[in-house]
């Protein structure tokens, strides 16, 4: 992967230094010579590539996500097929993971203010409302695919100066049109799947309900709402009348409100969750 480093991608993406490495392929911090501007590059990784149902999967999440104009959405501006394989050039946002921003609070046993929790799961219900009404199921939300992006100034005088943006479209399907996933494939990160999702069952937009409320959960306790040693345990656990402690056991300052808004996020069938991320986004606000 460092041997990237310093090459230049189809004479305009100079790449210079790593960001993440993923399932798909490895993202960098690279340079845009033409048009003057840092990009997040996407590079596919190799035995992938070679792959038709991966590289499927690369040119639908570049399509998809060409699609998305919303604020709390990474955006995507390039994709292309080069000498390094296939890339996707999209929005660099240096904030840095909420994935690594809940680690180092973890670290200092420090929880995540309230509005601040709050102010995240609010602009990631808005971001999935909106692709839901595209037709858009993200498939994998998780702390690791959103970023927090600094600002300037805060958007709202209430918040703090940060946007929450979802990024890695890459699991996700239209609803309508062809799913290019095998048969008995489970796609999404166990530790946030929702139960039909874990059962390999048809989902929609509630599946991303459900695993927002998980990320929301970790926020507000700075810990899942549910221990798996086993991915077979995980999938029992998110499938079974299994419900969390109530955050408001873990901290002493949160209001049994949170507790409600959580328990029917997370609820196991998905006629008992709120039926649209915007009316998650309400009753958060």
């Amino acid at each position: 992967m460092t041997s990237m480093i310093g090459q230049t991608i189809n004479n305009r993406y100079r790449v210079d230094a790593i960001i993440g490495d993923g399932g798909m392929g490895t993202v960098y911090r690279a340079y845009d010579v033409n048009l003057d501007r840092p990009v997040a590059l996407k590079l596919m990784h190799a035995h992938f590539a070679r792959q038709e149902e991966f590289r499927a999967r690369l040119v639908q999440e570049a399509k998809t996500a060409a699609q998305l104009d919303h604020p709390s959405i990474v955006r995507v501006y390039d994709f292309g097929e080069s000498s390094a394989g296939l890339f996707i050039a999209m929005e660099y946002v240096s904030g840095g993971s909420l994935r690594a921003h809940l680690r180092r609070l973890q670290k200092m046993q420090k929880y995540l203010p309230l509005a601040q929790s709050l102010q995240i799961a609010i602009q990631i219900a808005d971001a999935l409302d909106y692709a839901h009404r595209q037709g858009i199921i993200h498939r994998d939300v998780k702390p690791g695919n959103i970023i927090l992006k600094r600002l300037d100034r805060a958007d709202d005088p209430n918040e703090q100066p940060f946007r929450a943006l979802l990024t890695d479209f890459g699991l996700v399907k239209l609803t309508e049109g062809e799913d290019i996933t095998r048969t008995g494939t489970t796609l999404g990160t166990p530790t946030y799947m929702s139960p039909e999702q874990c059962k390999d069952e048809p989902v929609d937009g509630r599946t991303d309900i459900y695993s927002l409320g998980v990320v929301f959960y970790e926020l507000v306790a700075n810990r899942l709402p549910f221990a798996f040693k086993s991915l077979s345990e995980a999938h029992a656990k998110h499938s079974k009348g299994v419900l969390p402690k109530p955050v408001s056991n873990v901290r002493s300052d949160i209001p049994p409100l949170i507790d409600t808004i959580l328990s029917r996020a997370l609820a196991k069938d998905p006629d008992d969750r709120y039926q649209r991320a915007s009316e998650l986004a309400s009753a958060l606000r």
